[in-house]
């Protein structure tokens, strides 16, 4: 049954995106969503191997929040 399956993929990614944009909302509390998404694109990780199968790349909430 689909219960016994470990999760994988988009279903473990989207609640990490979805936490670092409330992180992001909360920070810059007057951006649209299209700024935070693209804060969100703009500052992650590029990974080689994810060419052409993710939007951004690996997700960094430090450097979305302004650090490193």
């Amino acid at each position: 049954s689909d219960v016994d399956k470990e999760p994988c993929g988009t279903s473990l990614s989207v609640p990490q995106v979805v936490g670092a944009l409330a992180l992001l909302k909360q920070q810059f509390p007057t951006w649209s969503y299209q700024q935070l998404i693209t804060r969100v694109i703009n500052t992650s990780d590029k990974i080689p191997s994810l060419a052409g199968k993710v939007v951004g790349g690996k997700l960094n909430v430090a450097r979305a929040l302004g650090g490193r």
